[in-house]
């Protein structure tokens, strides 16, 4: 599932999420952010497509997908010099390893546990947004 690619002047967000449900209610949440937009990636093999085709302004990574997990796709996206600026948000079911002191020894600017609140949702998203504005 992806949405129809939207003009160059917006800020575009790619969602790695298998759940329909999950990935509809960020594409309700992104709604409410001006000048964002989504994309959905259903597994990791199509975000990494969708990556390479488009210039995104931020990830969102969730960690259980069907076939690698977001841990590792976030640590490929990292490790490549096209996409290792964009900044990636975790969102999962799961909370943070306790192996790990906080999101960036992840390769994270985020962890956000669901169920998500939306409100907290569009803050993470803006900053990050606005934050990138600015560099």
């Amino acid at each position: 599932m992806t949405e129809a690619m939207p003009d160059t002047d917006s800020k575009l967000i790619l969602y790695f999420e298998d759940n329909p449900v999950d990935a509809s209610f960020m594409q309700l949440v992104c709604s409410t952010i001006p000048g964002a937009d989504i994309v959905i990636a259903t597994d990791a093999r199509l975000g990494f497509q969708l990556v390479k085709a488009h210039d995104f302004s931020l990830i969102l990574m969730d960690i259980m997908l069907p076939d690698l997990n977001g841990f590792d796709v976030t640590a490929e996206l990292k490790n490549a010099p096209e996409t290792r600026d964009i900044p990636v948000i975790a969102v999962s079911g799961t909370p943070v390893p306790k192996d790990y002191e906080k999101p960036g020894d992840l390769g994270f600017a985020a962890y956000i546990t669901k169920p998500v609140n939306a409100d907290n949702m569009v803050a993470a998203i803006q900053a990050i947004l606005e934050k990138d504005a600015h560099t």
